[in-house]
């Protein structure tokens, strides 16, 4: 109640701003019935939290606007929503997404002592890697998405880092593993596209055709592994993997798929199993606890896992 009683003498002193009444301290304290010391708390809760332009002018002996554009944040958030905010902000490297966040930054007021500049000045997010994005690509896309336009972009292969033009109907935008995918249809097929590959944009005058089941969407990208849904159309096994005790209290709070499953055994050890296909992503994983790990199925995962650690830069040294 009270922090709503404090936005309305806010918006009052700025609305007697705006219609060029020059309010000060006084008028403040008269007005909403409160102390000349609450009062200029107010004004400076006003100026250094919510960066209202505001100057005192000695003759007509009240505030005014330096920027007659300006106006008061429109949403309130608490410290738990601050705090998701602030890690959005970390997390996401891109120019395009920084910039919005500022945006929105400017338009939130936290119930909090702490400005959001303190705020992002004790919060901060390190991952082990993240890919750069030509500024513009994501919010172009995202634009096409929003208005079921296609778009012909300039992809550079992975392998070769030769370029191509492609026309693709864009429909959902994904954040894995500090990079930006797009999921679009290309030729009848679902395909995915990694942004920071995506040099050149450029939205077409041509509405998508491809109806979009988003809920359908979801699910599929739920029920992958990684983030490439062309998986769909290969063979699903059902995966087993045991890791050791060393590692155990680890893997107990690590989530490998969203429908997995865990089963603790009395000597330490914890398996871990849910469906997936054989790919790239899954191999990776696995290669990352090696010496901690066994693969109990299927025998096609386990081979795998085998020709490449005997396939390896080190194995081949020795």
């Amino acid at each position: 109640m009270g922090k709503a009683l404090s936005y309305e003498r806010y918006v009052w002193f700025i609305s007697q701003i705006n219609e060029n009444r020059y309010p000060n301290a006084s008028d403040i304290a008269k007005f909403h019935e409160i102390s000349h010391s609450q009062a200029f708390r107010d004004i400076e809760f006003i100026r250094d939290r919510l960066n209202a332009p505001i100057q005192y002018d000695p003759v007509k002996k009240g505030y005014f606007l330096t920027d007659e554009s300006y106006m008061l944040p429109s949403v309130w958030i608490d410290y738990k929503e601050l705090l998701l905010l602030t890690l959005s902000k970390e997390l996401l490297k891109d120019k395009d997404a920084k910039k919005i966040l500022e945006t929105l930054y400017n338009r939130i007021v936290p119930f909090s002592k702490l400005g959001l500049k303190e705020i992002h000045d004790i919060v901060s997010y390190k991952g082990i890697r993240f890919y750069k994005i030509k500024e513009g690509i994501l919010t172009s896309i995202f634009f096409a998405i929003l208005n079921k336009r296609m778009i012909e972009v300039k992809y550079v292969h992975i392998l070769d880092s030769s370029e191509c033009l492609r026309v693709i109907s864009p429909f959902h935008l994904i954040f894995y593993m500090g990079n930006w995918y797009l999921l679009a249809f290309s030729e009848d097929k679902i395909k995915t596209y990694a942004l920071s590959r995506i040099k050149e944009v450029n939205i077409l005058r041509k509405d998508i055709k491809e109806k979009i089941n988003n809920k359908k969407i979801k699910k599929m990208i739920n029920e992958v592994f990684g983030i490439y849904l062309s998986d769909t159309d290969k063979h699903i096994f059902d995966i087993k993997l045991k890791f050791s005790k060393n590692i155990s209290n680890l893997i107990k709070s690590v989530y490998f798929h969203e429908k997995q499953k865990m089963e603790k055994l009395e000597n330490g050890e914890v398996i871990i199993s849910f469906k997936s296909s054989l790919n790239e992503e899954l191999i990776r994983e696995v290669l990352r606890f090696i010496g901690d790990i066994d693969v109990i199925s299927p025998p096609e995962l386990k081979q795998k896992i085998i020709d490449r650690v005997s396939n390896s830069v080190f194995t081949r040294k020795n």
